[in-house]
């Protein structure tokens, strides 16, 4: 079984997802972040720096926030308790908001809304002492620059339907020949960086044995708590 509030937040998204379907942009002016409007969002609709994580842009976008919340949250739910799990994940969702507002704010941009659980799971990333960011239209866990920025890729996240069936893939770069990546364009795209763990650590001979066990021992616990 995954843990309450691992479980909770999975349905709600689920959830949200369905209705935007039959509400369509009704849904969106109520519980969408519009960092354009600041007085708006802190005078006349608040619950948005939070409800905005709950609505997708598509079923990719779903998918994918809701694989890493299954992946990563439930283990740090199970071993922080719900209480500081739900601080860490909806302070990340808040924080994210305030960000996108402050960006707008000084840089301008176009009257869209942000909608999207990233940044809750992005939170709970960096409980596991990862610092990861995204790149767009590049699904993937990427080391965050002190900017804020994507840097080098260190894992691959991929997701597959066919035949009425979901296909999950997850790829951790332990200790890796990199060079072959700097003559090719890595997933296509040019200039993209690849590092893995030797190179984050610092470790010359990570134990690459270790890791797949410990990986092994998480997934194994996600799979069996779904059947």
């Amino acid at each position: 079984m995954l843990p309450p509030l691992v479980q909770w937040l999975i349905i709600v998204n689920v959830a949200a997802f369905l209705l935007q379907n039959l509400l369509g942009a009704a849904l969106y002016s109520w519980f969408a972040l519009w960092p354009g409007d600041v007085t708006g969002t802190f005078l006349m609709a608040p619950w948005t720096l939070v409800s905005y994580s709950f609505l997708h842009a598509g079923l990719t976008h779903l998918l994918l926030n809701m694989f890493a919340l299954w992946m990563f949250g439930a283990d740090l739910e199970r071993v922080w308790g719900t209480a500081r799990f739900a601080l860490c994940y909806f302070l990340g969702v808040v924080v994210g908001a305030l960000a996108q507002i402050v960006v707008v704010a000084f840089f301008g941009a176009a009257d869209a809304p942000v909608i999207g659980a990233s940044a809750g799971v992005f939170a709970l990333l960096a409980g596991y002492g990862v610092a990861a960011t995204r790149r767009p239209a590049a699904p993937g866990v990427y080391l965050a620059q002190p900017d804020g920025s994507a840097g080098a890729k260190i894992a691959s996240l991929g997701i597959k339907i066919s035949r009425g069936c979901s296909y999950h893939g997850v790829a951790l770069n332990v200790a890796m020949d990199l060079e072959p990546f700097s003559r090719i364009d890595p997933c296509g795209y040019p200039g993209l960086a690849v590092t893995d763990l030797r190179q984050c650590t610092g470790d010359a001979e990570p134990d690459v044995a270790a890791v797949a066990a410990a990986f092994g021992r998480v997934l194994a616990g996600h799979i069996e708590s779904k059947t």
